[in-house]
């Protein structure tokens, strides 16, 4: 295969996969991608499911509403790539 890049699915982003998924994307004859179980969480993700949020969301999906507040009202997906 000269001159193509083989491809490597890294199964599990934890931290384990995420650094598997660093090194080898260090080699140039790879294609590396990332595959997750779930969504990176980020700040607004661990405040809803911690309670805090829009009490009628939060309601919607069981959660216990600690603070009725607009978080994540203004949410969006940012997808990239990935695959280097």
């Amino acid at each position: 295969m000269e001159g193509r890049r083989r491809p490597i699915i890294v199964v599990g982003g934890g931290t384990a996969g995420s650094v598997l998924a660093e090194r080898l994307g260090e080699d140039p004859n790879l294609s590396v991608a990332l595959s997750r179980r779930a969504p990176i969480p980020t700040p607004t993700t661990r405040l809803l499911r911690s309670g805090i949020g829009p009490a009628d969301h939060l309601a919607e999906h069981g959660r216990k509403v600690r603070a009725d507040l607009p978080v994540g009202s203004t949410m969006s997906d940012h997808l990239g790539p990935g695959i280097r």
